[in-house]
């Protein structure tokens, strides 16, 4: 897990390097990591913008990194509770024209969320 702007509020921040140490040292055969954002205080699109921007700076060349080959061999994040963000706020980061875009980027990235009512399905093709 990670979160916290760029992860400083989170205790897994800290053992994150530690565990992915151990993890490339055991090299589990076809096995691969992705990252799970968790929510922490004073969450934005623009925190969680520099978080994806530190995982992927950080960890995005590493090889036990989950890399989906049929969309373009992007990474996936797992974004937790990403429904208390208005989807006006996700179009910001997620829509090729938006103010904080990571489409077309080196921080581009499938971004996994969670939906909780049918009438929110309008705004899941970002």
């Amino acid at each position: 897990t990670f979160g916290g702007g760029s992860g400083e509020g989170a205790r897994t921040h800290s053992f994150l390097p530690k565990f992915l140490d151990a993890f490339a040292a055991a090299r589990p055969q076809n096995l691969k990591v992705t990252f799970h954002l968790e929510p922490y205080e004073n969450r934005t699109v623009e925190t969680i913008a520099d978080d994806i921007a530190f995982l992927i700076d950080t960890y995005g060349s590493e090889s036990w990194l989950f890399r989906d080959k049929s969309r373009g061999n992007l990474p996936w994040l797992y974004v937790f509770d990403s429904y208390h963000l208005p989807a006006g706020d996700w179009t910001k980061l997620l829509k090729p024209d938006g103010k904080l875009t990571i489409r077309g980027t080196s921080r581009d990235a499938v971004v996994v969320g969670l939906l909780l009512a049918p009438n929110g399905a309008d705004s899941t093709h970002l």
